[in-house]
């Protein structure tokens, strides 16, 4: 595993500028891999069940969902799953 840069240690006064440009593109390289990452894992597709129906979400759309606290918020979310999701036929799941 990588070590962790902090950031807040560096003594930016004394780095040279090889030392610079190596930090900058050790954390570019990891800016671009959790980037990815995030991008791979929002874009999976979750099973959820409402209204008797079932729909197959991104995961994004459920951690939005999951994370709402309000009921109309929530209520609002369901709608536009139902409204831009088509739900699935339990053949499908097979």
């Amino acid at each position: 595993m990588d070590k962790i840069i902090n950031l807040n240690q560096i003594n930016w006064n004394k780095m040279s500028p090889d030392e610079f440009d190596k930090l900058l593109q050790s954390l570019q390289e990891k800016h671009k891999i959790t980037k990815e990452r995030k991008q791979r894992i929002s874009s999976q597709m979750i099973t959820i069940s409402l209204k008797g129906k079932k729909y197959n979400i991104t995961y994004s759309d459920y951690e939005k969902f999951k994370n709402l606290s309000s009921e109309k918020s929530k209520d609002k979310h369901k709608s536009y799953i139902i409204q831009n999701y088509q739900p699935i036929c339990e053949e499908d799941l097979l």
